[in-house]
């Protein structure tokens, strides 16, 4: 016999959180504490008054995060995501994920809220549905969620196994080109370079980055004579840190990564791409990540393989 009572979003369940969201996912999923609290407790989006906690008899058997978008971003001005919603095993199949979702929703429209998305948000642990199985798909779609066609991927390689002169890849290799790690005092021509040819998310989490202290030379820069034509941000972990674990020590990430629209099916986004995997290989960076993309077969000529799978889903709100 089961004790439930639902409950408002607490961080004295976050390390409870960790386990039980780990128990109900494969490990390349698996989080942290670290990652619940900046992800969930240490972040501004995180809407407490749409985010519960399912228990039974005081036991965390299941929870659901919403977030709200309080940044300045007008292309998600009225949005809000689903982060995470979790029951566990033993309790499903019961309405409990259901009741969870409609506390939320309820919570969310009362805010103004006019389209959820399932994942994706700034600090995010999933880019759309996790693992996409009927199951969970016709939950969603059951919610009056529309699905995305395609799924899309979190890629990973070794890089430190990759000699580079090896591959067969074709890039442009003109000397009228050439990728910089970026210096501080080139923050205005990069914005400029963001404005014209990515405005939006992109610029947002890039200078978010630097003006959190984040290293200018993680942000490299791709040059035509003197102006930016294209850019790849890039990180190495050094050393054994919260996600050792999973990842492996010297874990590494890239992206995002772009070029000018007027340059595109020149053999530059190898170039670029190309570029910052040796960068981080001389770094000492071994198992990369690349996420959110759908561009399996563009990565996958520098030996990015899929681990982790999602489809993206919305919902607008009717009437």
């Amino acid at each position: 016999m089961f004790f439930i009572n639902i409950t408002l979003l607490d961080e004295k369940y976050a390390d409870a959180i960790v386990k039980l969201w780990n128990e109900n996912f494969k490990q390349a999923y698996h989080v942290t504490s670290k990652m619940i609290r900046n992800k969930i407790f240490n972040d501004r989006d995180t809407f407490y008054e749409g985010s519960f906690l399912l228990l039974d008899n005081g036991r965390l058997a299941g929870f659901i995060v919403s977030k709200v978008n309080r940044g300045a971003l007008a292309e998600y001005d009225n949005c809000a995501w689903i982060s995470s919603l979790v029951v566990d095993g033993k309790y499903r199949n019961r309405g409990f994920g259901k009741e969870l979702f409609q506390r939320a929703e309820k919570e969310l429209y009362r805010y103004g809220t006019e389209k959820i998305i399932i994942g994706g948000e700034f600090e995010n642990f999933f880019s759309g549905i996790p693992d996409p199985s009927s199951q969970s798909l016709g939950f969603f779609a059951g919610r009056g969620f529309t699905l995305n066609n395609d799924e899309h991927y979190d890629l990973s390689a070794d890089i430190s196994r990759i000699n580079f002169d090896d591959l067969k890849i074709d890039m442009n290799k003109s000397e009228d080109y050439r990728t910089c790690e970026m210096a501080a005092e080139h923050k205005d021509k990069l914005s400029g370079f963001f404005d014209k040819t990515f405005p939006g998310r992109w610029k947002t989490e890039v200078f978010d980055y630097l003006e959190q202290g984040g290293d200018v030379r993680n942000v490299l820069t791709l040059w035509k004579k003197k102006e930016i034509v294209g850019f790849c941000k890039i990180f190495i972990s050094e050393g054994k840190d919260d996600l050792a674990a999973s990842r492996g020590e010297n874990w590494g990430s890239l992206g995002p990564v772009g070029i000018s629209e007027d340059i595109r099916g020149k053999g530059l986004g190898n170039r670029i791409l190309n570029d910052s995997l040796r960068l981080l290989q001389k770094r000492g960076a071994k198992n990369v990540i690349i996420d959110w993309t759908i561009l399996k077969d563009f990565y996958g000529q520098f030996g990015f393989n899929p681990l982790r799978t999602y489809r993206g889903a919305y919902k607008l709100r009717q009437g």
